[in-house]
């Protein structure tokens, strides 16, 4: 490992979600462990606990949020774009502060549907990889979306079970009814969301880091690399190669399932 004094540092940034948290933190750990020197900057809704991190240093935006984002009933599209827009400022603000006293920053590696703060990482002059805590079938889904929409595939919504089942062009084996979309939630906001972030990954990204192996979509990622034309690099599965300490759980587990496996043999 590199001495201190040369150590250089990488700022880490997350939804504020389980989801999203918990890879961010292994991939924080790991990179720990090959010898950086490891920032996270979160959000103080479902704020990590950097008690269980002490090799890590945290910083809170301290960023306001509207009602509908704390909100448990909250829309989930409502949530992103609110917390996008929300904490922009804040993150440049955390982010500069952090540059006027640490000059080997090395790289953000900023949630991959964050499109506020990869744009402002980008703005500071910090090379800016978004982290897809999804898979790499999804993430060109994303990139897809758009074409897919005007061509007719999206929304599923009305459509035939026959329609459902056909083929996506450019997206195979993926079927109509495996496209992207959330129930309940307004499609045009939907869609306006997946476009920020698509817009704002090709703008602003360096490169894609993505939680999956080479060895399971391989075919995805050559697609993703062909077309942004950047580095696309396969770091996962997360849970597997870190330890489970990283996580950070933010709801009470549900064992329901356990006594239903426990009366089958192994």
């Amino acid at each position: 490992m590199a001495g201190k004094e040369q150590c250089r540092s990488v700022v880490l940034f997350s939804l504020p979600f389980q989801g999203h948290l918990n890879p961010m933190l292994r991939l924080a750990v790991l990179l720990h462990d090959r010898g950086f020197a490891v920032t996270i900057v979160h959000t103080e809704l479902n704020a990590p606990d950097p008690s269980r991190h002490p090799e890590l240093d945290f910083i809170s935006i301290h960023e306001t949020l509207p009602d509908e984002v704390t909100s448990p009933d909250a829309d989930i599209v409502t949530q992103l774009l609110a917390l996008n827009a929300a904490c922009e400022a804040p993150f440049r603000t955390a982010l500069a502060s952090l540059l006027q006293r640490e000059d080997k920053v090395a790289c953000a590696v900023v949630d991959g549907q964050c499109y506020a703060a990869l744009r402002v990482a980008a703005q500071l002059g910090v090379p800016a990889l978004a982290l897809r805590t999804d898979s790499a079938a999804t993430f060109r889904c994303m990139l897809e979306f758009q074409r897919l929409r005007d061509a007719g595939y999206a929304p599923i919504k009305g459509k035939s079970k026959e329609q459902r089942d056909e083929p996506v062009p450019d997206l195979e084996p993926l079927r109509v009814r495996d496209l992207i979309r959330v129930n309940g939630s307004d499609m045009d906001a939907l869609c306006g969301f997946i476009a920020r972030v698509a817009d704002q990954v090709r703008a602003s990204a360096s490169a894609i880091v993505v939680n999956t192996s080479e060895a399971i979509e391989a075919t995805e990622l050559a697609k993703i690399r062909r077309e942004l034309s950047r580095p696309a690099f396969a770091v996962g599965p997360l849970h597997v190669l870190s330890p489970a300490s990283a996580d950070q759980s933010l709801h009470a587990p549900d064992r329901g399932c356990l006594p239903w496996l426990d009366a089958y043999p192994p």
